[in-house]
């Protein structure tokens, strides 16, 4: 919803301060500070909390000043998270995502929203991009199990054989190479394609 409603906050932000109508302006500015604090944009709720003070002390030079600054930085963020609710073209020969990847994707966007992390917030979205990027250039070719973490990836190979192994260097619970390393040291794995 913060991404669906941004066009109209944003018109709604713009044309009161257009009129100087600084009270529904200082209002529009202290849900936007609150909404943005609850799904993680930190950056944005305090530019917005900084404006809504201005407002409120009637700061007109302050809010004239970084008031376009912060509508930069809401539609950089909106202009992010927006894909995740846009309908998707099924014609886009990508593989869907299944219920569990989307499930630990939630998941992973409800914990970081709690604990007010934009980064990661926008990071899991890429990464939900990337994965299905990922699987539709190589499903026409290959069958392709996809992982979300080192450890997931040792745990698959346990029990499961692969031909290659496409890996990341940034991943969570332990780093790429040192993945690499405990595939490598295994017997089983260790002929596998990298």
């Amino acid at each position: 919803m913060y991404s669906e409603a941004s066009e109209k906050n944003e018109k709604d932000i713009r044309d009161f301060w257009k009129v100087r109508d600084i009270k529904n302006l200082t209002f529009k500015l202290h849900a936007l500070k609150s909404t943005s604090r609850v799904i993680g944009a930190l950056k944005i709720g305090e530019m917005a909390a900084e404006l809504e003070k201005a407002g409120r002390l009637g700061r007109l030079i302050e809010l004239g000043n970084d008031l376009e600054r912060l509508m930069f930085s809401y539609t950089e963020l909106t202009s992010k998270l927006s894909p995740l609710f846009e309908p998707q073209d099924d014609e886009d020969g990508l593989l869907p995502i299944s219920s569990e990847e989307l499930r630990e994707v939630y998941l992973k966007l409800l914990q970081a929203c709690s604990e007010f992390d934009y980064d990661t917030v926008v990071n899991t979205v890429e990464e939900l991009s990337h994965l299905k990027m990922v699987r539709g250039w190589l499903a026409e070719k290959y069958l392709i199990t996809a992982v979300k973490s080192g450890s997931q990836a040792l745990a698959y190979l346990d029990g499961h054989t692969a031909d290659l192994i496409l890996l990341d260097f940034e991943m969570p619970e332990m780093s790429g190479s040192q993945v690499f390393e405990k595939i490598r040291q295994n017997p089983h794995t260790s002929g596998i394609y990298f």
